[in-house]
């Protein structure tokens, strides 16, 4: 398959929060595609399984470089300030 992406560069770090409704299957195989080194994750999006969703993650070799825990709430603006 082509890549509709340019050459990658390994550094280069996307996080998961600018996907936000994608399901983690959709960041990994974009990420993938666009051969992303590392990626920040979002705990949410991993909590079906985040042993296995790392693993796939090591497998496609990009490493994790930040992850979002749980603690707000997207779609509840209220909620955003500390």
């Amino acid at each position: 398959m082509t890549s509709s992406f340019p050459p990658p560069n390994r550094r280069l770090s996307v996080n998961a929060m600018c996907t936000y409704p994608w399901s983690f299957d959709e960041d990994l195989a974009t990420w993938r595609e666009a051969g992303l080194g590392q990626a920040g994750l979002l705990m949410a999006k991993l909590q079906h399984d985040a042993e296995a969703c790392m693993d796939r993650l090591t497998a496609a070799g990009i490493m994790a470089a930040t992850l979002i825990t749980q603690g707000f709430d997207l779609s509840a603006p209220d909620v955003w300030k500390p």
